[in-house]
């Protein structure tokens, strides 16, 4: 059907993507023209290392589902920095682009996309178009989604869940089909883009609109069926990426919980962070998840949601402001962790690991420009020069929020990114490889680098300089670390919290970068790191003897001083061995033949039976054979693996499979194949809107 109202409608998208696509392109100008590049350290020493290392995988043909440089080897779908399952990530990565600028690319296409789902949303909700085109500026240049740019993925997330919104909106208006594949696409997008804690942030704002949506329905009992429907479609198509997350988290340090609101600092505080939320007063180095200032004609058009719902004016829209005033209340008062409400559910499962209530602000500012949105729609229906109004409103949201965007955005001269600081040269000469053939691994215990209040000229001097390679960082340079950025293996974690000579060694470390000491005898961050070299372990060597502990008293049974570990393995299963009367250190050896971040080949020459011990991650994905038979992967010295032996010279094999990746692919081609049924079984109740 081609109705003259459907082709207002797609008219009126079409000039909507436009002014939006104008907006965005005048708020991150610098970044548009490449003059300046998003940056935060956690884009530099977390997401963008990972960035890397995952395009030179697949560049290079091979897997990029383990990461060698950061946690004596990590699983990468855990944390998912770049989100291997989200469409737009691998063919922006085999472009070969430098990471920084498709991490730009990939942040500004999702801040227009964030603009156009709420424009829809709001459309859908008012009937006007201009009503929408206001929300969905409001939100794209609102100070929290000018600030989740230090985090690629988070962008996405943001865009999205405004889009599940939309088919919620679909399904209760009736358009079941268009309805469910929005719901189902766009939650599925959002599992896909990997990043969970936006989802939680999301969720007061998303119950509360979402509830108003259904309850407001025409037919609640088929709009529940629906929206259920769309939930599991919209599960089944994120599986690829949330099947091996989930099949990760108990073994990872979030799996263990967070640190809980008591114990974080991270939360709202008056004279400390709460003006951010009110105020456009978001500066360099300040804490940039506080930041929430919605602009002043967005904030006024809110305060007339309120004055709607409050006295029973906004009509039908009434339901769905109310809806939007309790999300993003709830929101606002979950930002203050352990000081408010949020305290009553900080235990609950998935909130465990959700270490920044900050982060429920993400709730508060979409709720303030949906309301906004629909305020203004209400308005123009009353009054008798809407275009007068639109205009004034619209233009005062841009004159307000996009100096706002240009001054605020976390950016910095790309030149940054190029920045190869002076530690990385000796560093890597001390390095070099062990006896067994693998590279030594450093351990950066430096103080913490933070550059964000510095001018660009001062960035580049200072990281050139100073910069330690905390976190992720060394992967930049072909450098393998002990240490990371982000959530690590829980045992890993543990090895390595109180550093010392001992998980030096295990941890194959060759060197250490601290920091220099000032004339106070107090460490200097901003002056040149100094290299200390250290005694590793080779990463792989055979030993005779093994010791059996119970799994909670692994770690600090490798620390010990009382076990040698080149004669003797702390394993957590099976019988404890002595050395053979026939051991010969001098006819035992290990020496890497083969290897890729998920495959090596090793020759271990043994006099009798024997472990051969690998300092790389223990995980249950990797699978071992020896001469081709298959042969158990055994927890050794905490955190690391082990395989058995027998005397004679072997070749072992180590291959790396994600656990759940599987089924998550199996979950998403059903999910596609359910879309496909969905797509044509369906019926809308209400003629298709685009």
């Amino acid at each position: 059907m081609n109705s003259p109202a459907l082709r207002r409608r797609r008219s009126e998208t079409l000039a909507a993507a436009a002014v939006l696509l104008a907006l965005v392109l005048l708020a991150f100008f610098p970044v548009v023209t490449g003059r300046r590049s998003f940056f935060h350290l956690d884009l530099y020493y977390e997401h963008l290392p990972v960035w890397e290392a995952t395009q030179k995988a697949l560049l290079a043909g091979t897997s990029p589902f383990w990461l060698d440089g950061e946690y004596c080897g990590h699983p990468p779908l855990f944390h998912q920095e770049a989100p291997l399952f989200y469409p737009l990530t691998a063919p922006l990565l085999l472009t070969g682009a430098p990471v920084h600028r498709l991490s730009d690319a990939f942040s500004l296409f999702h801040y227009w996309l964030a603009g156009i789902a709420v424009f829809l949303l709001v459309r859908e909700l008012t009937g006007s178009a201009p009503a929408g085109l206001f929300g969905g500026a409001a939100w794209m240049l609102s100070s929290r989604m000018v600030q989740t740019a230090l985090w690629s993925n988070a962008v996405a997330v943001s865009a999205l869940v405004p889009l599940v919104l939309y088919g919620v909106a679909r399904i209760g208006r009736g358009a079941r089909r268009s309805g469910v594949l929005w719901t189902a696409i766009a939650g599925g997008l959002a599992l896909a883009a990997a990043r969970p804690h936006v989802l939680l942030a999301a969720a007061p704002i998303v119950a509360g609109v979402g509830v108003a949506l259904v309850a407001t329905a025409p037919d609640r009992r088929r709009a529940v069926r629906d929206v259920l429907l769309a939930a599991v479609l919209a599960l089944a198509l994120g599986a690829p990426s949330v099947a091996p997350t989930a099949a990760l988290l108990p073994d990872t340090s979030r799996g263990q919980g967070s640190l809980g609101v008591g114990g974080d600092p991270r939360v709202l505080s008056r004279g400390r962070s709460v003006d951010m939320v009110f105020l456009p007063t978001e500066r360099p180095g300040r804490w940039p998840e506080a930041a929430a200032y919605p602009g002043l004609v967005p904030a006024l058009f809110f305060l007339a949601a309120v004055v709607l719902v409050a006295t029973r004016a906004g009509g039908a829209s009434r339901a769905i402001l109310a809806g939007c005033l309790a999300g993003g209340a709830l929101g606002l008062a979950f930002a203050f962790g352990s000081r408010g409400p949020y305290r009553l559910v900080s235990g609950w499962p998935l909130l465990r690991s959700f270490r920044v209530p900050e982060r429920f602000l993400f709730s508060w500012s979409l709720g303030i420009a949906l309301a906004a949105g629909i305020a203004l729609g209400v308005a123009l229906a009353r009054v008798r020069r809407p275009a007068v109004l639109a205009s004034v409103a619209l233009a005062g949201l841009a004159v307000d929020l996009v100096p706002h965007a240009l001054a605020s955005a976390p950016t910095a001269d790309p030149a940054v990114y190029a920045v190869v600081p002076d530690v990385v040269a000796p560093l890597s000469e001390k390095l070099g490889r062990d006896a067994s053939g693998f590279p030594k691994r450093f351990f950066s215990l430096a103080m913490p680098l933070d550059v964000t209040r510095l001018s660009d000229a001062e960035r580049v001097r200072v990281l050139r300089k100073a910069d330690s390679l905390k976190g992720a960082a060394g992967m930049r340079f072909g450098l393998e670390a002990v240490g990371g950025a982000g959530p690590s293996l829980a045992r890993t974690e543990e090895l390595v919290l109180w550093p010392n000579r001992r998980s030096f060694a295990l941890g194959a470390a060759g060197a250490v970068v601290l920091s220099s000491l000032g004339a106070d005898g107090r460490a200097n961050e901003l002056a040149p790191p100094r290299i200390e070299t250290v005694e590793p372990l080779p990463r792989a060597f055979v030993v005779p003897a093994s010791v059996v502990v119970a799994p909670e008293k692994a770690v600090a049974a490798a620390l010990s001083p009382g076990i040698d570990p080149r004669r003797t393995v702390v394993l957590e299963e099976g019988e404890p061995r002595s050395p053979s009367p026939r051991w010969s250190d001098a006819d035992a050896s290990a020496k890497l033949l083969f290897r890729t971040p998920t495959r090596l080949v090793i020759e271990a020459r043994s006099p009798d039976t024997a472990y051969l011990v690998l300092l790389d991650s223990w995980e249950a994905g990797w699978r071992a054979t020896v001469d081709g038979a298959a042969a158990e992967v055994l927890r050794a010295d905490g955190a690391f693996r082990a395989v058995r032996v027998g005397a004679g010279t072997h070749r072992v094999e180590f291959a790396y499979a994600p656990r759940g990746l599987r089924e998550g692919l199996g979950l998403g081609a059903a999910g596609v194949l359910g879309l496909l049924l969905a797509a044509r079984r369906l019926r809308d109740a209400s003629p298709a809107a685009v």
